[in-house]
């Protein structure tokens, strides 16, 4: 073997590269299951609080938890945050990018938005008489061909990349 081929080969590539080393499922299940019950109790307080003015919001309400949700993931899975909500710091992971730093907050806001728009999607209680089927058609993209997809990506790829993921160039 030609030992200066490979010296003169291996100069030019630089730095090495990172590896990434990609939570388990069952670890991001454990995750977002601490996050989701710390939200809930967030979202209990302040439904006692202000109860009445939700309940007049009716189902525009719901968009008041999916914003709470959103600077909540957004901030702590950026830098802000070093890449860790209260549940992946619990389990000793990190939302990382490919040079393994944490996401900026656009990017952190829009895998939320990614990874949340089939639930606010399937939680939306819209009129079964007058809903144009357009609509129908765009809530069961969102919440079965999204939703579908990131549950596949993150079971059965080898990234445990879901959709969100992907598009903010993130792992976990």
């Amino acid at each position: 073997m030609n030992t200066d081929f490979v010296s003169a080969e291996l100069s030019q590539i630089g730095s090495p590269t990172l590896v990434i080393c990609v939570a388990p499922v069952w670890c991001r299940c454990v995750a977002y299951l601490v996050d989701s019950v710390f939200l809930g109790l967030v979202g209990a307080g302040i439904g006692k609080v202000f109860y009445h003015r939700f309940l007049q919001l009716g189902t525009w309400g719901f968009l008041i938890g999916f914003f709470i949700g959103s600077l909540y993931y957004a901030s702590l899975d950026c830098s802000i945050g070093n890449g860790q909500t209260l549940g992946t710091r619990l389990l000793k992971v990190r939302l990382v990018d490919l040079k393994g730093k944490p996401v900026s907050f656009e990017k952190a806001l829009a895998r939320y938005a990614i990874f949340a728009a089939p639930i606010f999607a399937y939680g939306l209680k819209l009129p079964e008489t007058r809903t144009p089927w357009a609509v129908t058609a765009l809530v069961f993209v969102i919440v079965y061909w999204i939703g579908g997809a990131s549950f596949y990506l993150i079971v059965f790829d080898r990234n445990r990349q879901g959709l969100h993921d992907l598009a903010a160039g993130s792992y976990v």
